[in-house]
């Protein structure tokens, strides 16, 4: 019996320094991604890349520090179905500390092979809501609610942790603490940063798709996965503020092509800085009815640049921006969770533009009053050269500036054809002459 024992001993050493040893020798790299904000386009492609690099290196383990008050299902789905499928353990890490995995953020650290929060940290409040951001009314709430809470629940029961809590989550939106988290099976693990964190992995045992294995992390080298160009552009033109700001300059642009047929420059840049704006809008939780009153600014706006006068128009163009902006995003929220809104400083510098455009339009059609009646409109072409359209002798008609004018000489005769010069405006017509000669300059 004792030699069945020693045997068994010896077996066992044997098994575990053949275990370390080759544990040793497959030790690689660390990945960590870093996730905030919205649950968004950007993030999915940024996750994946990572997810990628991670499983063609055979790193040991892919980190993913995340602090999302929410995002889009169908990014988050996408970067579930990544973590399910991986070879390599992911570790969701909540961090740092103020941080939170609210909404589409606790499907993701359901969804992970080991759940870690620091301490400080907060999870939860996962119940779905329109893309419009606001309460999903009757028979569809039901619908879309319970296929959120068998999501859930499918992906705690799936890393064994507690799929009752998960479902509550859902339904009702609740929320705990790091320390809850770990008391009740939400999450594996506290980690204060991710030295502690890589302390507390190490040796740890985790089931993939393929096999078990046991994490060597101690010791190994951390590299993190950036943003590409592509990605912070995307991640730039996502963001509520300039998504807002793109489609503002569009339309303004493009009004002033319009007004100014032949620019190109404005419809080029209308077109472009539109076309991002509704990317964006795509994914973001936007109310079309303030889209709607934002397109009204800005031709009211125009309407009062092309007749200014008392600033009803103009007046209007400001009301109607303000409102938009409120109601863009409105209510503030987007599926799963988290707030979408234009900043209140960008909202006041558009509406201090605004004004003071319409004000330096006031100031000119106030002056523009103060002139005789005679010379509005008409003064303007004091001046200018044009053409006689018919013989001047001394009255006949002349074409200035594109328009026909009745005209009359100083004195000499101009003959049909002939250059004239604009000296002067008398009553509804204008005084004109030989246009003056202008002597050459000497060489």
């Amino acid at each position: 019996m004792r030699r069945v024992l020693l045997g068994i001993l010896v077996l066992v050493t044997a098994f575990l320094l053949i275990d370390g040893a080759l544990a040793q020798e497959r030790m690689g790299t660390v990945d960590t991604v870093r996730i905030t904000g919205a649950i968004d386009p950007a993030s999915e492609r940024l996750f994946a890349r990572a997810l990628d690099r991670a499983v063609a290196d055979q790193a040991e383990a892919l980190i993913v520090l995340l602090d999302t008050p929410g995002g889009l299902d169908s990014s988050m789905r996408a970067m579930v179905q990544g973590m399910l499928a991986s070879p390599v353990p992911v570790v969701v890490f909540v961090y740092p500390q103020g941080g939170r995995a609210a909404s589409a953020g606790a499907f993701l650290a359901m969804a992970a092979h080991v759940a870690v929060m620091a301490p400080g940290t907060d999870i939860g409040a996962a119940h779905p809501v329109s893309v419009g951001g606001g309460q999903i009314l009757g028979d569809m709430d039901d619908k879309v609610t319970n296929e959120a809470v068998a999501y859930i629940r499918s992906l705690a029961e799936l890393r064994g942790r507690n799929a009752e809590w998960a479902e509550q989550a859902v339904r009702s939106s609740q929320t705990m603490t790091a320390e809850e988290a770990v008391k009740s099976n939400v999450v594996d693990l506290i980690a204060r940063d991710i030295p502690d964190l890589i302390a507390k992995l190490d040796g740890r045992q985790v089931q993939t798709p393929t096999w078990t294995r046991t994490l060597v992390v101690a010791g190994a080298p951390l590299r993190e996965m950036e943003h590409n160009v592509a990605e912070q552009a995307l991640k730039f033109i996502l963001n509520p503020n300039t998504a807002y700001l793109l489609f503002l300059i569009g339309l303004y642009a493009v009004i002033a092509e319009l007004y100014n047929p032949g620019a190109v420059l404005p419809a080029v840049v209308g077109a472009i800085a539109i076309v991002l704006a509704l990317v964006a809008f795509g994914t973001l939780p936007i109310n079309w009815g303030g889209v709607a009153l934002l397109v009204i600014a800005a031709a009211l706006i125009a309407f009062e640049a092309q007749n200014p006068g008392l600033g009803i128009l103009g007046f209007g163009g400001v009301v109607a921006l303000i409102l938009g902006t409120l109601l863009l995003y409105q209510p503030l929220t987007a599926p799963f969770g988290g707030p979408f809104f234009v900043s209140p400083w960008v909202l006041g510098f558009m509406v201090a533009l605004t004004v003071a455009f319409l004000v330096f339009l006031l100031r000119i059609a106030a002056q523009s009053q103060k002139e005789p009646q005679q010379f509005r409109g008409q003064k303007r072409i004091v001046g200018q050269e044009g053409v006689a359209v018919t013989a001047l002798d001394p009255e006949g008609v002349v074409r200035v500036a594109g328009e026909e004018w009745s005209a009359r000489t100083v004195g000499e005769t101009v003959a049909e054809g002939d250059q004239i010069w604009v000296y002067d405006v008398d009553g509804l017509a204008l005084v004109v002459g030989p246009a003056p000669e202008i002597p050459a300059l000497a060489t």
